[in-house]
């Protein structure tokens, strides 16, 4: 019985729940935020330690009273993308990625749960078109200064750029308008990884990887 209510309590602790008022949270294991949505949310004090924004507030708290935090540029479904990764990384710490990533992610990355997560949950169905996921996820790691979700939603950004030329990326973006020489000049000398290739080159790039 006591095993199985100490379970129960750890399953509690890391979970994500809607409440209807600041008051229903534990101050000692919870940290109520205010989603950009409207929603209150209760999140477990324990992963979302990793989170150095809500860290530091949390520490500057002395414990006693229930921490009500605005997340005014996150909604309740990122919300939920960044708990996710949190849970899962709480008792171990996530891949530490190399600067500048040169091997494709999807053969570099070792661990089997960071590709589902990328590929099929911040990428609707693998579909690099339907990335909002993905660009709301970064945007709030970056927002919630949790380093290490931040990086690897850059690295499958910068692998998702990787050997396109000017024009799919607009497309993949939804973008018609283009953009001349100078502003492509200017974004590659700003990041390498995101040199694109000329018209045709990347056709025939994919045409030899078919024969190897």
């Amino acid at each position: 019985v006591t095993l199985a209510l100490t379970v129960d309590r750890y399953n509690m602790s890391t979970e994500l729940k809607e409440v209807k008022a600041a008051s229903e949270c534990d101050p000692k294991s919870e940290i109520c935020v205010t989603t950009k949505d409207q929603k209150l949310v209760s999140v477990p004090r324990g992963p979302w330690m990793k989170s150095k924004l809500l860290k530091d507030l949390w520490a500057d708290s002395d414990g006693s009273d229930v921490m009500e935090i605005p997340l005014e540029e996150i909604d309740f479904e990122t919300l939920k993308h960044v708990h996710e990764f949190l849970n899962h990384y709480t008792e171990e710490e996530p891949q530490e990625l190399e600067k500048p990533m040169r091997p494709r992610l999807k053969d570099y990355l070792k661990s089997d749960w960071d590709k589902d997560y990328l590929w099929n949950k911040l990428l609707e169905g693998g579909d690099e078109k339907k990335h909002e996921a993905l660009l709301k996820t970064v945007l709030a790691a970056n927002y919630l200064l949790i380093d290490s979700l931040r990086d690897l939603c850059c690295a499958m950004l910068a692998d998702m750029f990787r050997g396109k030329t000017v024009r799919r990326i607009l497309d993949m973006f939804g973008i018609e308008e283009d953009y001349g020489p100078e502003q492509q000049r200017q974004v590659e000398e700003q990041y390498p990884w995101m040199k694109v290739k000329e018209e045709g080159e990347e056709e025939k790039k994919d045409e030899e990887e078919k024969k190897d």
